[in-house]
This record gives structure tokens, sequence and C-alpha cells, in this order.
């Protein structure tokens, strides 16, 4: 669902795989800084500075890892420091500074003359500039900030009691999901990381649920004691399909291992203890081993109907309908009508059916999806554009 102002509709947003894809991609993602002093299983990226006492990259990755795609991409400076080892893959680094690759041999190279590069799946692996970094980097920390910020708007649809006077459990019991079977929790950095809590347990008593969300709001805590246990978190299944939102925190310790896909985009994470799933924050420190499995999130396959408020304009109503056309949708008629401000669209076998707005009932788009699934394509839609970017006749 892409909803073009404040929606009037209680149908929950499906959240656009462009937001979503990094974390199904990178094992790690550090906006600013990353220091890794063990093994990350899958590829790596930090969009500033690199610092490497002691690492080996890649491990997890498959057989048919291409030796030509990278597994660690440095955008930022490097901090000298003891040789790291690349399992399997190449590196690529920005464009500044410059001239900062010098090549030892065909399996070993020197970043910035500050470390030396094990390449160690051979095979044409090599450490290259990556012109197109910086602005990857921008696009990438743009779209997971947006990510933790819808994360955070969900209303939860499940609730959790903590303990207060002695020690205890907690039970997160998923008994509601939405229709994207995504179930939301909304609790504190202090109640969840509490020394009265002495464990954590998931019950997945919905069996529709694909998705669970735990939004955490607070500015920092150490995370001690309290492990995460169950079938849910021994999974590879439900660490897959939980994301903790630390939407609010600036400072997190984790001496506890987690268990699920992590995003704390203004945080200095430090990672003292094992980690399994994905994770994006600011500042990272990895004191520990961080592996998979990367995060899986529900697939938006259809694009529901959504009334929203009064201020949108047509240009606004075109652009998303270009959006629609543009990721592969072959438009075959573009009908907008001369006397109202609304449009209806064939493509094929999937059609937006209608789609106008006006000063007195807003902006509403009604499609109908009958066609091969869309499953890969990355739709998204801005709510708010400064300049136009697209026009009904440059579709």
């Amino acid at each position: 669902m892409f909803n073009l102002a404040a929606p009037t509709s209680t149908a929950p947003p499906c959240i656009p795989s462009l937001y979503t894809s990094y974390l199904s991609e990178y094992n790690v993602i550090a906006f600013s800084s990353l220091t890794v002093r063990s093994n990350v299983g899958y590829k790596t990226v930090t969009c500033g500075q690199f610092s490497s006492p002691s690492s080996t990259l890649g491990s997890e990755l498959p057989q048919t890892f291409s030796p030509l795609e990278y597994s660690l991409e440095i955008n930022g400076s490097t901090v000298s420091g003891n040789p790291i080892n690349i399992q399997k893959g190449s590196v690529g680094v920005g464009p500044s500074p410059a001239n900062r690759i010098t090549k030892i041999s065909n399996t070993q190279y020197k970043i910035d003359n500050n470390f030396m590069v094990n390449l160690n799946q051979g095979n044409g692996a090599n450490v290259t500039v990556n012109q197109a970094l910086p602005t990857k980097c921008a696009s990438m920390i743009s779209n997971l900030k947006d990510l933790s910020t819808t994360l955070s708007q969900l209303s939860p649809n499940n609730f959790v009691d903590f303990p207060t006077s002695q020690p205890g459990p907690v039970y997160l019991n998923v008994t509601n999901v939405d229709t994207y079977g995504v179930a939301v929790f909304n609790f504190s950095l202090s109640s969840i990381f509490s020394d009265k809590v002495q464990s954590i347990t998931l019950i997945p008593t919905n069996s529709q649920v694909q998705l669970v969300v735990i939004n955490v709001y607070g500015s920092a805590a150490t995370w001690q004691q309290g492990s995460l246990n169950g079938n849910w978190f021994g999974s590879t299944y439900g660490i897959a399909h939980t994301i903790w939102n630390f939407y609010q925190a600036t400072s997190l310790t984790f001496q506890v291992s987690m268990k699920g896909t992590v995003l704390a985009p203004s945080a200095t994470l430090t990672v003292r203890s094992q980690m399994n799933g994905a994770v994006a924050a600011n500042i990272l420190n990895a004191e520990a081993a961080i592996f998979s499995p990367l995060a899986i999130f529900p697939n938006c396959t259809s694009v529901s109907t959504t009334t929203a408020g009064t201020s949108q304009s047509f240009l606004e109503l075109s652009i998303f309908i270009c959006i629609l056309i543009r990721v592969g949708l072959s438009s075959t008629s573009i009908q907008p009508s001369s006397s109202s401000t609304s449009a209806s669209i064939s493509t094929g076998t999937t059609q937006v059916t209608s789609a106008s707005t006006s000063p007195s009932t807003g902006t509403s788009i009604t499609t109908e999806y009958t066609g091969p699934s869309t499953t890969g394509k990355k739709l998204f839609f801005k709510k708010q554009f400064e300049k136009p970017l697209l026009y009904f006749n440059r579709c």
C-alpha cells in the first residue's frame, strides 16, 4: 500500500522493499564508523571509517559467491590494524582519499597503507575503487532511517507484561497480526533490558505471523541479562523474521547474545556477545562475531486501495502512477480526463482502475492486479515533493 497523505483507512502499510532490501543483503551496515574485532558471516559495508584490529569477513557466504562481487565496502578512511581475511569476494573502497590501493600480489592488497587485505577466495578477487559507493551510501542511510521511522509509527497489536518487584521471565505472545502478517510490540529500553528480566521468549500463538517488529524507545541501555529463549529465537526462520527497532537510541551495549535484525540508525552500538541477524547502526563496534540469518520481510505483491488527505496535487498523483508503470508494468494507455483530475490506466493484466484528487475528497487510488507476481520489484513513493519529478507525458 502506498499512502499519498495521512491515510484515513485503517489498513496497515506494506513496507516498501526499497527500505528493507539492504537488511536482506548485508550482515553489517555502519553509517559513520565500523570497528570489527571478530568475524562477520555475510557482506559488510561501512559508509564511514573502518578499523579492524583483527577480523575475518564473509565466512558464511556461499561457494557460488562471485569473487568479483564486493563482500566488504569501505566508503571512508581506514585506521591502521592487523591484516584482515576476506574469505569470499572482493573489497570496494570509495574514491577518497585518492591513490589508496597498493597491490602486493594477486591475493594481497594494502589499503591507505594502513593494513593488509588477504583475499582467500582468489580466482580474480581484488580491491578496487567503487565510484558509486558514496551515492549508494547516501541512499542506504536515508532509506534505513526512513524504515526506522516507518516501523516506529506502526500501532502495536500485541502487548506484554514485565516483572517489576521480583525477577522473572518475559513472554512476547504473538496473538495478533495485521493483513500482511506483521506483529508489532512497543516498549521501553528500561523495561526489556531491566535487571528484573531473566529471560525473553517469543511465542507465535498466531500461525499467520510473517514478521515481528519490536519497537524499543529510550536513549541508552546496557543489556546485561535476560537471554533470548524458545523455538522462535532458536530457529533461523524466527531470527530472520524479527526486527528490533531502536528508533530513539543513541548508546547501546549488548553483553547478551542478540537474535534478530537490529536497526539503530542514531546509536553507537557495541556488540560483546555473538549476534545472529543483520545489524545497521550509526557507529558499530563489533567485539564479537555477527552471523546470519539476514532479514526476511513480507512481500508486497499488491497495491491496495487507500484514501488520503486533501492537500495532494494532481502532479503527485501522476508521479505515483508513473512509478507504477516504470517499475516494469508496460502501459498501453494513459487517459487523464479533461474535465477532472482523474485517470484510468490499462497495463495489460495489471490495472490502475481509477485515480483522482479533489479539494473535497482528497486523493484516492484504486488498483486491480491479476498478472504475474511483482516479487523482487522495488516500489516506492515519497509523500512530499519539493520539485516535479515526473509528468504524465514523460512516463
